[in-house]
């Protein structure tokens, strides 16, 4: 009886696929032969004083990942992400609630939506901001002692819906708000430069800007010097967008252990997301893009639970699987973006625990550039380069095909430092119990919601039908009435 179900729910699943994919055969068709010129133009006139650029140093914007869909994941839900038609469904309405749900904040880098700045004063534990901000600060410090520039923090917090017209919208509200912040600094004589950095989907939100950008003509005031992307799923609708030219400088970090970032299904051409950028027809992986594969080992004590042994001990050629003292630790999807207090997915043995690779973004990337290692270019994947971390040796690899060198990361017992400065704010490890309650409570507040749309707007024939005799008999009994009065 079970398989038999489950058979149903296959065919179902794989009919939704294949009559979607129909719909779309006349779109598909049309976009093969659509051009790259809108997006291959030349690039925009430097918006910032040539004596004043760089000198007032960087304003660092953290763009978060979406509200997961997990809770209310169905073929349903499922159907019309693919679709792109997620309009009064229970998925949003519930990411709706659990958006406006601070609780949701605590143990990553996100605030309210819109661009907000970090106060980096506070010490409390109603979300990660205050604590990333401190340790990309200290790390700025350690690198470069004799900085005299400041360096500024924001959040831009956007709908957490996978849907490409809202994170379109969410772009270009980032667009306007930012233009308007950033013409506060310029007003103070001050030109820092710009930093985004987009976790996950926060990365497709991050790259619309340059859709907005382009589709509209929109020449801004600023521009993108460094973009960021943390495990983003690379889709073929955004990766276009890597070319436009307010984009100048652009790292693509992955993992071999993010399983999450390879399971996007919301692209109505693909079944799953990828990792790496990569050519095809129509689309080149630009010069300004760098792919950095990250990988972490973590030290194994010995069988008696004390130490650790000092120097690797291979059995044979792989160092990830056959080594008696390390262990490839490489960051899971949640890894690259939530501290150690979240409830699941984080591992307590993680290489960086209680820190996410955020935390220590400032390092890697400063690591990469000051490197003799540079990235080689490939003629499917573009540039591409190898980090390996060894945070319990203060060591940092960077290695391509031809050669690798191996440097300090983090040293006198800076890590320990960075950790120190996280367990300073009260935060208290989220149970899954707690977690659970909360999910349960926005997702009966979506179900309410739901049933209240759904009453006043029939989907089905036999739903309109009944609500339209209702509607009738209720104006028979109130002439009824009016006549007896």
């Amino acid at each position: 009886m079970v398989t038999k179900k489950i058979k149903i729910y296959i065919k179902i699943l794989m009919c939704t696929i294949v009559a979607h994919n129909t719909l779309h055969a006349l779109d598909s068709l049309a976009s093969q032969t659509h051009k790259n010129e809108s997006y291959l133009t030349e690039a925009t006139s430097d918006p910032y004083p040539t004596e004043a650029k760089g000198e007032d140093g960087w304003l660092n914007i953290f763009v978060h990942g979406i509200i997961s869909a997990a809770p209310v994941l169905s073929f349903e839900t499922m159907y019309h992400i693919k679709t792109d038609n997620i309009s009064n469904t229970l998925y949003e309405y519930y990411v709706q609630n659990a958006r406006g749900n601070c609780f949701f904040h605590k143990n990553q880098t996100m605030q309210t939506i819109g661009l907000h700045k970090i106060d980096t004063c506070r010490t409390d534990a109603n979300d990660g901001c205050p604590a990333t901000a401190k340790l990309f600060d200290m790390q700025y410090g350690w690198l470069d002692p004799q900085q005299n520039s400041k360096n500024y923090y924001y959040t831009y917090g956007w709908s957490g819906l996978i849907n490409k017209k809202r994170m379109y919208n969410d772009a270009k509200m980032f667009c306007e708000q930012y233009s308007q912040e950033i013409k506060k600094f310029h007003a103070q004589g001050i030109y820092p430069k710009t930093r985004l950095i987009g976790f996950s989907h926060g990365g497709s939100v991050c790259l619309q800007v340059g859709a907005v950008t382009q589709k509209n003509n929109i020449k801004t005031n600023f521009a993108i010097d460094e973009l960021v992307l943390l495990g983003m799923p690379i889709m073929q609708d955004t990766d276009i967008w890597t070319h436009a030219p307010i984009f100048k400088n652009i790292y693509s970090f992955y993992s071999g252990s993010d399983r999450v970032q390879v399971l996007d299904f919301s692209h109505p051409k693909k079944l799953f997301s990828r990792r790496k950028f990569k050519n095809r027809n129509g689309f080149t992986v630009p010069n300004s893009l760098t792919q950095v594969r990250l990988e972490i080992f973590r030290a194994i004590p010995y069988k008696s639970g004390w130490g650790f042994f000092k120097t690797p001990r291979k059995k044979h050629g792989n160092l990830s699987r056959h080594s008696t003292s390390l262990r490839k630790c490489s960051p899971g999807h949640c890894e690259w973006w939530f501290f150690g207090w979240t409830n699941k997915y984080y591992r307590h043995n993680f290489a960086l625990a209680p820190l996410s690779v955020l935390s220590v973004i400032p390092t890697i990337i400063s690591k990469l550039e000051k490197s003799p290692v540079k990235p080689l270019k490939s003629d499917k994947f573009g540039k591409q380069i190898t980090v390996q971390l060894k945070p319990f040796e203060e060591s940092i690899t960077i290695i391509n095909k031809n050669k690798k060198e191996k440097t300090t990361f983090l040293a006198n017992n800076q890590f320990d430092q960075l950790k120190n400065t996280v367990y300073q704010h009260p935060f208290t490890q989220i149970t899954a119990k707690r977690y659970s309650k909360e999910v349960d409570k926005e997702i009966k507040k979506a179900k309410i919601k739901l049933a209240k749309y759904n009453k006043k707007h029939p989907k089905t024939k036999k739903q309109r039908k009944h609500r339209a005799l209702k509607t009738h008999q209720k104006q028979i009994f109130k002439n009824f009435q009016n006549t007896l009065s």
